[in-house]
């Protein structure tokens, strides 16, 4: 068989391998479930994607959430939720399928823009298997990644397509499904620079009058979309500098984040969903400096050789590695490394590159091809299982951040995370220890004196969860959770005038919390305010409350409201 060259009626039969290949590598998802790493914010506990209101949708397309504007992931989790509500089996079967069709999208893009069949397919086999890309398949909350891939790959397809029949209506499906990709993710603002690229290795004229208004609709919805994404960035308060390190600093460390892709692409073990990033790296200043002029140097002297030797593949591969790369290297204020999410769509470009290379030693003699299909299938092979496993990982919040604890050591953020799922699961003891742990080693996250204080509550040692929730609000003053819970303590403090206070700000920021309202309902008992009690009472069960609160609710009303109720009728 002619591994270069595969007939045109097979090649999709090769295409359909793969994806099954992939499928059936990622089969740990459909027993995972919820991870506490924000797909509470985004799933369990978001009340935007429980209904297709007008309200709601209103919402999702008109105002950023989260710091980013992504009404199509919300969509998106409404559809899931829509189907058997909070079944993570649904979410999970989404983000493959998703992962699946981008799998194929990379085929057909690389097979149209370079006419190339097997590069095509080794570039999209890479694609598809490797463990790198788990991150965004199995972590439900990373929906925005695979889908905003979809649209970003559609969108490239559609515009080679434009170039090759010059059909208007391919350009006008290029724009609109990059408007969807920016509604999916902020991170499709590269796709114009890709598109000179594409112009580039097509060898257009760039600087004709037509190519250069092509591009402007393009341009200008990436500098609307990359301002609006700053803006809503400082506003929630995902730039702030956390890592402790200036710009320069960072612009160091992000060649780290380059040679730790480098290795991981071609063995990643390791693997782990958070890389704390060190807070002694001054120390490494000489190390760092060597390591950035090393790492940057050979870059640019790949994209020079490419040049000179006028190798599309390698200069495409590295263009489009380096442009998507390039919104992630530098940390944004984060205290990480880098992640692994982040190489989805770069790795495009490398997978391509790797997969020229591999089609010209295979071409060279029968005995480089002997050995290059045998590498090839111990490589496939490894990485087959590495990313099976890698998928396991993504089960639950406790095997999560116990690996991340055993690849990364002890830090405070994985140690917080998993200290809450203990507490989630009433593992109290190994939550104290846990989150005493994480405020030992940083005391910095009110999150974690919030779940620290809720244990305490729970205890009825109502003095420590009160300080713990003081500590809270010292950090984070418009916190509702820890208002309400402060003002819980209050009234089994019998401090019931301060417990109104704290439950009324509580509720002026999160006026429809059914657990705040159901807690001034009590307050308003113990002050014998039995008329604000019991409408209390009743908005919160309307609201929703879980099953146990909503019997404590039911019984208070049984017990203060029914007479009185009884009485007026």
């Amino acid at each position: 068989m002619n591994f270069t060259s595969f007939p045109t009626n097979n090649k999709y039969l090769w295409a359909t391998i793969i994806l099954l290949l992939t499928c059936v590598i990622y089969i740990p998802l459909f027993t995972n479930g919820f991870t506490n790493w924000d797909d509470n914010i985004f799933v369990t506990s978001n009340e935007l994607i429980r209904s297709f209101t007008w309200s709601n949708i209103f919402t999702w397309f008109t105002q950023p959430f989260v710091g980013q504007y992504q009404p199509l992931v919300l969509l998106s989790f409404a559809l899931d939720y829509s189907i058997n509500g909070y079944d993570p089996l649904i979410f999970h079967i989404t983000n493959l399928l998703l992962h699946l069709v981008n799998t194929f999208l990379v085929f057909r893009f690389i097979d149209l823009l370079f006419k190339n069949t097997f590069i095509a397919l080794f570039t999209s086999l890479l694609f598809g298997i490797h463990t790198l890309n788990v991150e965004s398949v199995a972590w439900i909350t990373e929906r925005k990644n695979v889908l905003f891939t979809l649209f970003y790959l559609w969108s490239l397809l559609c515009y080679l397509k434009y170039l090759d029949k010059n059909k208007f209506k391919y350009f006008l499906y290029t724009l609109i499904l990059f408007v969807f990709a920016l509604a999916s993710k902020s991170a499709a603002v590269t796709l114009p620079v890709i598109l000179v690229l594409i112009d580039y290795t097509y060898k257009r004229a760039h600087f004709k009058r037509l190519i250069i208004l092509e591009k402007l609709p393009f341009f200008a919805l990436s500098l609307f979309v990359g301002i609006f994404t700053i803006i809503a960035h400082q506003q929630y308060g995902a730039l702030t500098n956390a890592t402790g390190y200036s710009f320069f600093m960072r612009a160091l460390i992000s060649s780290q984040a380059l040679i730790f892709y480098f290795e991981k692409l071609f063995l990643p073990l390791n693997l782990s969903a958070y890389y704390p990033l060190s807070s002694n790296l001054k120390n490494s200043l000489p190390e760092l400096i060597i390591g950035f002029i090393l790492i940057y140097g050979l870059i640019v002297a790949a994209v020079i050789l490419a040049f000179k030797k006028k190798n599309r593949f390698i200069l495409f591969g590295l263009g489009f590695f380096i442009i998507n790369l390039a919104l992630f290297i530098i940390p944004a204020g984060v205290p990480v490394l880098t992640t692994d999410r982040y190489a989805y769509v770069p790795f495009i470009g490398i997978f391509l590159i790797i997969s020229y290379g591999m089609e010209l030693w295979i071409t060279k003699s029968s005995t480089l091809k002997i050995i290059g299909l045998s590498l090839v299938f111990i490589y496939i092979s490894t990485l087959s299982v590495l990313t099976f496993n890698q998928s396991k990982i993504w089960n639950d919040s406790i095997t999560l951040w116990n690996n991340v604890i055993s690849k990364t050591g002890e830090t405070s953020f994985p140690l917080m995370k998993r200290g809450i799922a203990y507490r989630h699961l009433d593992d109290f003891e190994k939550s104290l220890k846990d989150l005493n742990k994480s405020i030992e080693l940083n005391n910095k996250y009110p999150v974690v004196y919030e779940n620290r204080g809720y244990i305490f509550l729970l205890q009825k040692d109502y003095q420590k969860a009160a300080l713990d929730f003081e500590q809270a609000l010292k950090m984070d003053p418009q916190s509702a959770y820890s208002l309400c819970n402060l003002g819980l303590c209050s009234l089994n403090l019998e401090e019931y005038d301060k417990a109104l206070t704290l439950l009324n700000q509580s509720l002026e920021i999160e006026p429809k919390n059914a657990y705040a309202l159901k807690t001034r309902g009590k307050i308003f008992i113990a002050l014998d305010q039995m008329d604000n009690a019991c409408e209390d009472l009743h908005q919160s069960i309307t609201l929703g409350l879980s099953e146990v609160n909503e019997k404590e609710a039911k019984e208070l009303i049984k017990k203060h409201c029914i007479d009185k109720e009884t009485t007026n009728n």
